[in-house]
């Protein structure tokens, strides 16, 4: 199988921490104040771009990890563009 394959994107951690936390979208909203659209958008991974700083801090507080939890993803984002 290509790495590819097993690349996490911001998009899967993100719902799989909200899920692990046991929160529905709704629920995560209401605690972070992150629009319900904001992250369905964020959780299907359909932004157009990285989210800000500001917005990752407030959903990682919302599923109770630290932000660094996040910037695997980032990384792997960035080498993938690398190599595209």
């Amino acid at each position: 199988m290509a790495a590819e394959q097993f690349r996490v994107t911001f998009a899967d951690k993100l719902t799989a921490l909200r899920v692990e936390s046991g929160l529905t979208p709704q629920q995560l909203a209401d605690k972070t104040g992150v629009p319900l659209a904001t992250i369905r958008r964020l959780e299907a991974g359909k932004n157009k771009r990285s989210p800000s700083w500001g917005l990752v801090v407030r959903l990682a507080a919302g599923v109770g990890v630290p932000c660094r939890v996040f910037s695997v993803c980032w990384e792997q984002e960035e080498q993938a563009g690398e190599t595209r």
